[in-house]
């Protein structure tokens, strides 16, 4: 449901420095995700907020995961996401930004 060439701008929590990851493809964006879902099994997402329009989209959401990989393997932490996007006429998501707390462990 992506413009192949969506601009997407969400922070890393697969490398921890904080920042945005920059994608400028979907082909990107399916890599980024990959590399998410490689360390970390998602246990839940919790909508805190959300707002619906003809051209956008708003949501907060909070995470649950569990890391997969590396020295917290095992580990569970939890975090709040928002995020926007624009959606084209043709119903393709062609900007997405948004960014997100620290991870908290909890388990």
């Amino acid at each position: 449901m992506t413009h192949p060439e969506i601009q997407t701008g969400v922070r890393d929590y697969v490398t921890q420095t904080g920042t945005l990851a920059n994608l400028h493809t979907k082909d990107d964006l399916r890599a980024h995700l990959q590399n998410f879902y490689a360390h970390y099994s998602v246990r839940s997402i919790e909508v805190v907020a959300r707002h619906f329009d003809d051209w956008f989209f708003f949501h907060e959401l909070r995470w649950t995961v569990e890391a997969k990989q590396g020295p917290d393997a095992g580990g569970i932490f939890r975090y709040h996401t928002a995020e926007y996007a624009e959606v084209s006429a043709a119903g393709l998501v062609v900007a997405h930004i948004g960014h997100g707390t620290d991870q908290l462990k909890v388990g």
